[in-house]
């Protein structure tokens, strides 16, 4: 999985294929948003492997939606929240990958 923005800014297409990709369990669910006192889809990538196992390996995204699927590849939108509430417009491109 590549996260396809830094902090608000979309990363040049060109630095893309050097991203270092994270890997992960890639989780989305619906949870209450204490922030914004509703339920939000939220898309989590868990660590799979010691010592990271269970650990959010990324900041979540904050009210996720699937934009794009086909064959192994996802594209999933939404919200980073970084410290002090800040938000960020994100992308994840994420690969699946069979064990």
């Amino acid at each position: 999985m590549v996260r396809l923005w830094r902090d608000g800014i979309q990363v040049p297409r060109w630095q893309l294929a050097q991203l270092q990709p994270v890997a992960g369990e890639l989780r989305i669910e619906e949870n209450k948003d204490e922030l914004l006192r509703r339920f939000l889809r939220v898309a989590r990538l868990l660590g799979c492997t010691a010592p990271d196992l269970g650990r959010d390996m990324l900041p979540p995204l904050v009210d996720a939606a699937v934009i794009y699927i086909k064959g192994d590849r996802i594209s999933i939108s939404g919200f980073e929240r970084g410290e002090m509430s800040q938000t960020y417009a994100q992308t994840w491109l994420v690969e699946t990958v069979t064990a």
